[in-house]
């Protein structure tokens, strides 16, 4: 009767008797262990795997035209590049890499000594010059100390968002070069670096102006110093953007990409995805804010400071200054101007970019492979990992990789007889038409030799405008004719106006849209943005039984009950 009665009781009572029997230490211990392995995974730690290869690191990867001159006399002679990336044990994470950079790294004493730089529309840009690496070791002395007629190269570094010469990362560039015997100065954005703002005017991400005046300053002043330039994070769009506007036309001989945003607009939806991103997103985000109300007094061009101060992200800023002050129209039609990877094609100088795949704050998805590839330029270098500028590595922490992989390409290329005027492959504007390098990693097109076949001909005509009421639908259509300039259509068509939206484009107009829908747009152009924007919110009721964008896409392609249209072509 007792087993009876024992057997009667409920499971789940039976369970959490032998519950309670297990010790307290082995529900921390386990409770323990699953944090570890959701903070491993949150914080994309690599340690293990490192630890099964013995901390040998991963190989670095190279990208660039096989005919390339910048390879064959430059990058092959760096051992750097050739190498592999091995991160610190205790740092194997790319937010560890990135934070410790920016909050616990010790950096090596650097005493600037500064120089004003005044602009024609009245603002002040600081150029910090580094006067010593330490006291036994002495090294220029400031600019004061270099003279007009000094051979001494060069190096201007262009800080990233928010940051000025006092960063981290700067200090161990400026340290590094100076003990290999270069000058470096310091280029800070406008308001950074404790100097205040005399212009209306704030940096963005594309704005070469203030760059392309420092180059051409320090050219004019030391015209026999070879002039090299490093970008970093956004610094680095500035500085590909300027390399691409000037092509060949630049003062300076080389340059150096680190950790480039390259695609702005990707950037941007890139860094709102994850909650770790998000927090990269509101820091910077704040830190600009902050950076905007510091000079609110002298932009008087702001005056929606009730909105500026609610940012909380980096678009907030975009959308609420600097697109007021750059007049654009909107944050994604700055981002599409200004992103750097359009412009890497006329890069006319010689250009090493360095890129970690596994960026927190630049993602791997912006990276324009083939564009570097296309241009003999151009060398493109990968690594798995080293997070946002951060590349630590050693036990200690104490040395920055892509620092090292600097230093001996700038001083490989300065010490080269490589021709800083060869012209860019893939320029816009040159007046050769392109042959298609077969023995090239690229395939350019010769715009000469693109001849329609007769059937294609019919199916491809070239006007300056498209109607905005046929390029908003992603449908196919026929060739329109008899259309007029106020958008009507000739009634023996059997065509009638879409939307009613007024046309702009020539009287014979043939739009070719393909059957997946390709929306063909006009290029927006920066303008004022318009202060009677609206937004209209209405919500979409999905099909119960396919509430699924894969089941949507599947069943109207193949399922779907069309209507009957007599098309009349």
């Amino acid at each position: 009767m007792d087993c009876i009665g024992l057997t009667s009781e409920s499971p789940y009572v039976i369970m959490l008797k032998a519950a309670f029997l297990i010790p307290i230490s082995h529900y921390l211990f386990g409770f323990l262990f699953l944090l570890s392995v959701f903070l491993y995974n949150f914080v994309e730690m690599y340690f293990i795997k490192e630890l099964i290869t013995g901390f040998r690191g991963q190989p670095v990867s190279l990208s660039f035209n096989s005919c390339s001159n910048l390879y064959q006399e430059v990058v092959s002679k760096c051992k750097t590049l050739h190498g592999r990336f091995s991160s610190t044990p205790w740092l194997c994470s790319p937010h560890l890499q990135t934070i410790f950079l920016q909050f616990f790294e010790r950096v090596p004493a650097c005493n600037y000594q500064r120089q004003i730089f005044k602009t024609s529309d009245g603002g002040i840009i600081a150029l910090d010059w580094l006067r010593n690496v330490d006291d036994k070791k002495p090294s220029i002395k400031g600019f004061d100390g270099v003279q007009s007629d000094d051979k001494t190269p060069i190096v201007v570094v262009i800080p990233g968002l928010t940051s000025d010469s006092d960063s981290a990362y700067v200090k161990h560039l400026a340290f590094k070069m100076v003990k290999s015997g270069w000058n470096v100065v310091v280029s800070n954005h406008r308001g950074l670096g404790g100097v205040a703002i005399t212009s209306d005017r704030l940096y963005n991400a594309g704005c070469t102006e203030d760059i392309r005046k420092v180059i051409d300053h320090l050219h004019t002043r030391y015209p026999q110093a070879p002039l090299y330039a490093v970008g970093t994070s956004i610094g680095s769009n500035v500085l590909v953007k300027y390399l691409g506007e000037e092509g060949v036309n630049t003062a300076l001989v080389g340059a150096v990409s680190i950790c480039s945003p390259w695609d702005l607009l990707i950037g941007d939806r890139f860094i709102k995805r994850r909650l770790v991103q998000r927090s990269y997103d509101r820091i910077l985000g704040i830190g600009l804010k902050d950076y905007a109300e510091l000079h609110r007094s002298v932009l008087p061009s702001l005056t929606d400071w009730d909105s500026i101060s609610k940012i909380s992200c980096i678009r907030d800023y975009d959308k609420h200054v600097v697109c007021v002050l750059g007049n654009f129209e909107t944050v994604d039609t700055y981002y599409r101007t200004v992103s750097c990877s359009s412009y890497i094609g006329k890069v006319g100088v010689p250009l090493l970019c360095i890129s970690a795949l596994d960026d927190p704050v630049c993602t791997r998805e912006t990276i324009p492979w083939d564009e570097c590839r296309a241009n003999k330029n151009v060398v493109l270098a990968t690594t798995q990992h080293g997070g946002h500028l951060g590349y630590l590595e050693g036990m200690t922490a104490k040395s920055l990789w892509w620092v090292r992989a600097v230093d001996e390409f700038l001083c490989a290329l300065n010490s080269s007889s490589l021709n800083h005027r060869e012209k860019a492959s893939g320029e816009v504007g040159d007046e050769q038409p392109v042959e298609e390098d077969k023995a090239g990693d690229s395939i350019s097109v010769d715009n000469d030799k693109v001849q329609q076949e007769p059937d294609a001909m019919e199916l491809a005509i070239h006007c300056e405008r498209i109607p905005l009421g046929f390029a908003s639908v992603g449908v196919n259509c026929e060739v329109l004719n008899g259309l007029r300039e106020d958008g009507d259509v000739s009634k023996n068509e059997g065509v009638v106006p879409i939307n009613g939206v007024e046309s702009e484009c020539p009287k014979k107009v043939l739009i070719l849209m393909s059957a997946t829908g390709v929306v063909t747009r006009q290029p927006l152009k920066p303008r004022q943005p318009s202060t009677n924007n609206s937004e209209i919110n209405t919500r979409f009721s999905s099909t119960p039984w396919l509430c699924s964008p894969h089941l949507q896409t599947i069943f109207l392609q193949l399922f779907e009950i069309v209507p009957a249209c007599n098309y009349q072509r």
